[in-house]
């Protein structure tokens, strides 16, 4: 679309092509048109950093909500996990230190 289409087109026009832009539709033609150009001509920049953010922050935001789901009683499941892996602890200690000792007897 050239400026000369811009400058030709009318009013509905112009604000049925902003609004497929996202731009605001509202203004006298003068505006409208000034508007459209100004969004023709400007270089679109892509902001990747932004959308990895805020998907990084609903990620982690969704599990902790997870985390805090009720399973049984009191516990909810991020205190199951710490349960869990405070088990695996205490076990793998309790069964690697013996084995330890075995081996230097021998």
């Amino acid at each position: 679309m050239t400026q000369e289409d811009i400058d030709s087109m009318l009013v509905n026009e112009l604000k049925l092509e902003l609004s497929k832009l996202g731009a605001p539709t509202s203004g006298k033609k003068a505006e409208l048109v000034e508007r459209l150009k100004n969004l023709r001509t400007e270089p679109k920049m892509i902001s990747i950093e932004a959308d990895l953010v805020e998907e990084e922050e609903s990620r982690y935001v969704n599990l902790f909500n997870k985390m805090k789901t009720p399973v049984y009683g009191p516990l909810n499941l991020g205190a199951i996990i710490a349960i869990a892996l405070s088990l695996l602890m205490i076990s793998s200690v309790l069964i690697l230190i013996p084995v330890k000792l075995i081996m230097i007897k021998f």
